[in-house]
């Protein structure tokens, strides 16, 4: 149990990485926060978290709201206290040629990918800092660093984290 006694935050929970991090997590002994903008997948996860014996609360999150995000921080931070680690994983990915990708588009993927990273970063590292303890993992790509045709929205966001 590497993780006893460690609250984990983890966004993007429903599926992918962080379907399969937030099981690692829970089987390690942490207590989940399992985020994600389809709150009955959050809820079906941490119920299979605590079938296997260990402890997860669901919040539904869309990663790119503000206040959402600030009020899931202080109900983890009331309920169970400062969260250890922050699983920043929450991303979309879409393939559109440069030339006809419209703003919207671009915008979506920035803010799920890349503002997303910053706000959870944002409000993690205030207790964390005062606590003087705490990690922050933000996933990212290859692409960050090399770049891939058709995704510039998205290798532009993956970039950002790498800078961040």
């Amino acid at each position: 149990m590497r993780f006893k006694d460690k609250i984990v935050l983890i966004t993007g929970s429903a599926g992918g990485i962080g379907f399969k991090t937030a099981l690692d997590f829970g089987n390690e002994g942490a207590t989940v926060a399992v985020t994600d903008i389809d709150f009955e997948m959050a809820k079906k996860l941490s119920n299979q978290i605590i079938s296997n014996g260990g402890v997860a609360e669901p919040f539904q999150l869309d990663v790119t709201d503000l206040e959402q995000t600030k009020n899931v921080f202080e109900t983890l931070n009331e309920k169970h206290g400062v969260c250890d680690i922050v699983f920043c994983n929450a991303g979309i990915r879409e393939i559109t040629p440069m030339l006809d990708l419209q703003f919207e588009e671009w915008k979506k993927v920035i803010d799920i990918n890349l503002t997303s990273t910053f706000l959870m970063s944002k409000f993690a590292i205030k207790k964390m800092l005062k606590n003087k303890s705490g990690k922050i993992v933000n996933i990212t790509s290859v692409v960050g660093h090399t770049g891939n045709l058709g995704q510039a929205n998205y290798t532009a966001s993956k970039a950002g984290i790498v800078a961040m």
